[in-house]
């Protein structure tokens, strides 16, 4: 069932489908790349020869990973008119949606989703890259699936720390973009725990609705898409130095940017410990290492200019700002982080 499209142009476009996998075709000239993971647990047969699985995390997001991609896309003797399936999480989308965009100067994507952050996030609105020196997602591109296939039934099967990783982006989108969602999570988070599929389904369709609405009018992070970042700026650095989900990393990257915000932008103490009060209530773990904040990597954000550091801050839940700071400036706060009221 087609449930939202991005549209940047009729040439440039992206269909969310809510439905089965089992529903969708895949048909013999198609190639497939599949999380290894994914694979051995539900036992997949496909009419194609074409398949290549890969054992998804945050290192397989190389340049040798990539060239092993155009080497399977070459061997196989993939064309334009062919698609590429790719089935898995974030990590998988990330590394397959560049391959895809730079092999022949674009081939066909289709992405099924595995995990609750890509079915959320990572899948809906074409971002995709590969991480260099130890800098997460310095190199990538934007470029739109034709299609994602959003099949529910997969979170039955997702370990518990990858569920609440995608569920911090889904609390992160609410934070900045919907107090009803934020306030549905609130209202609901025993039903969450439990994996109840109808308000699992509710907070879903919610969120990718706000991102499909935000992708659209943004679609290259130029104003209201660099919202969505929210807590980012610290997150990369917690998610290859603790070596944890991507979720639960801009989670501890959210408990920075409210103190920030608290200190910076006005955010009301109540609002922020609200936000901290449902993190807490789905039992994230927000303390803080300072000394795994890598200061290489902040100043590589990609939402920095040459002399320009942009972080995203918080007024009130639906109000978030952008802080621009000078160099000095920039690391003058990182210096006095610890100084900050960060939860912890």
């Amino acid at each position: 069932m087609l449930f939202n499209k991005i549209e940047i142009s009729p040439l440039l476009s992206s269909e969310i489908h809510f439905m089965g996998f089992s529903e969708f075709y895949i048909n013999d000239n198609d190639f497939v790349i599949i999380d290894k993971n994914v694979f051995n647990k539900y036992k997949y047969t496909f009419p194609t020869n074409k398949v290549l699985t890969l054992e998804s995390n945050e290192r397989l997001k190389s340049f040798n990973n990539l060239k092993n991609i155009y080497s399977f896309f070459l061997k196989n003797n993939l064309h334009k008119d062919n698609n590429v399936v790719c089935i898995g999480g974030g990590t998988l989308s990330d590394l397959i949606g560049f391959a895809c965009n730079s092999y022949l100067r674009g081939v066909n994507l289709i992405l099924v989703p595995t995990t609750l952050l890509s079915m959320a996030d990572a899948s809906i609105g074409g971002k995709n890259a590969i991480n260099f020196q130890h800098i997460k997602n310095l190199i990538g591109s934007y470029y739109l699936p034709q299609k994602v296939i959003v099949d529910i039934n997969f979170l039955r099967t997702l370990q518990e720390e990858h569920f609440f990783s995608g569920l911090a982006e889904i609390i992160k989108i609410a934070i900045v973009k919907s107090k009803s969602l934020f306030s549905i999570l609130q209202q609901n988070v025993e039903q969450i725990k439990l994996l109840n599929f109808d308000v699992l389904t509710e907070i879903l369709e919610i969120a990718i609705s706000l991102k499909c609405e935000t992708v659209n009018t943004d679609f290259k992070d130029e104003n209201q898409r660099l919202f969505l970042n929210f807590g980012h700026t610290f997150a990369h650095s917690f998610e290859l130095k603790e070596n944890i989900p991507h979720g639960l990393a801009v989670a501890k990257g959210i408990n920075i940017a409210l103190a920030i915000s608290e200190k910076f932008a006005g955010l009301p103490t109540n609002i922020k410990n609200d936000i901290i009060g449902l993190f807490n209530a789905f039992n994230y773990n927000l303390k803080i290492n300072y000394r795994n904040i890598n200061k290489l990597a902040l100043t590589k954000d990609k939402k920095h200019l040459s002399n320009t550091n942009k972080l995203v801050l918080l007024e009130n839940l639906e109000i978030p700002k952008i802080m621009n700071l000078n160099n000095d400036e920039f690391n003058q706060i990182i210096k006095d982080l610890s100084k900050f009221k960060v939860y912890q």
